[in-house]
């Protein structure tokens, strides 16, 4: 399934992450956090991605998103 993952950085620092179904959907997911994090547009980037749809390989890309949250928490 294909989606669009929207990243808000200052720096090397990641500060927020959504998902949108459609690039327009995307667009706006950015402009939320731009507004949340008083950032620029640029400093936010839209990547096209792909999640598994089968199970097993769902839950693996659910869990590897949710580690990479918990050490951004940890830090």
């Amino acid at each position: 399934m294909r989606a669009y993952e929207v990243k808000a950085m200052d720096d090397d620092e990641l500060l927020g992450r959504r998902f949108g179904a459609t690039q327009a959907d995307a667009r706006t997911k950015r402009d939320e956090l731009m507004e949340k994090f008083s950032i620029k547009k640029s400093a936010c980037t839209i990547e096209e991605v792909e999640i598994p749809t089968a199970k097993a390989d769902l839950l693996e890309f659910i869990n590897g998103h949710m580690e990479e949250a918990d050490a951004f928490e940890e830090e």
